[in-house]
């Protein structure tokens, strides 16, 4: 079962998704988008309407990602692809548009798939039909997002203060309570601990808190 979550499904690329099906791929999706009817037509179109599933929104996103085997997100573009990080934390491979910022942290073909070309995907799903390549592409995708905590995260952004500070010649403190437009920094009085980034530059998410690990490895 391949599962997609997000809305806006025209920038995700879903329609992509869809016409990639092939013989035997159930598609999965997850979230609320614009023109439903259209997919559900373009589905029907290809001949696969019985294998794709549009659940809508939830707020218990964990039980999809449990029955998953593989995620895609085929975005035509995206700052970063949240759903990406977080299959990988399940150790679910992954399925990414070169177009998002989460495909800097995806090796091809060895802890995730990239693809240029969207005539791609449906190769790159015929192959992950094999379930040793699924696990053992799974279970590095989990030890990837295990480098990107919230617990990383903190010390990234810890040395790139310590970093600035030993640059400005100022406390480190100091940082807390400044602006830097230059550097689109504001941490204003938010410890740093608290500050959850989501940014692209850095992809550091946290996401592995309460998260199904499917991938076997503990």
């Amino acid at each position: 079962m391949v599962l997609f979550v997000g809305s806006e499904f025209r920038r995700k690329g879903l329609a992509d998704l869809i016409r990639a099906m092939g013989p035997d791929i159930t598609l999965l999706v997850v979230g609320q988008g614009e023109r439903l009817g259209y997919y559900q037509k373009l589905a029907q179109k290809h001949g696969v309407s019985e294998r794709v599933f549009f659940k809508g929104l939830t707020d218990n996103v964990r039980h999809f990602y449990a029955a998953a085997d593989v995620v895609a997100l085929p975005s035509l573009r995206e700052a970063f692809g949240m759903s990406i990080l977080e299959a990988m934390a399940c150790g679910l491979p992954v399925v990414s548009s070169a177009a998002t910022g989460v495909a800097g942290i995806i090796e091809d073909g060895k802890n995730g798939y990239i693809f240029k070309d969207s005539r791609q995907i449906g190769s790159i799903l015929q192959l992950l039909k094999a379930a040793d390549l699924r696990r053992s592409i799974g279970r590095r995708a989990r030890l990837t997002a295990e480098k990107h905590t919230w617990e990383a995260t903190a010390s990234i952004y810890e040395d790139l203060c310590l970093k600035i500070a030993r640059e400005k010649k100022i406390s480190p403190a100091a940082l807390f309570y400044r602006r830097w437009s230059k550097r689109d920094l504001y941490f204003a009085s938010t410890p740093l601990i608290c500050y959850k980034p989501y940014t692209a530059s850095i992809h550091s998410v946290g996401v592995l808190k309460g998260l199904p690990n499917r991938s076997g490895e503990k």
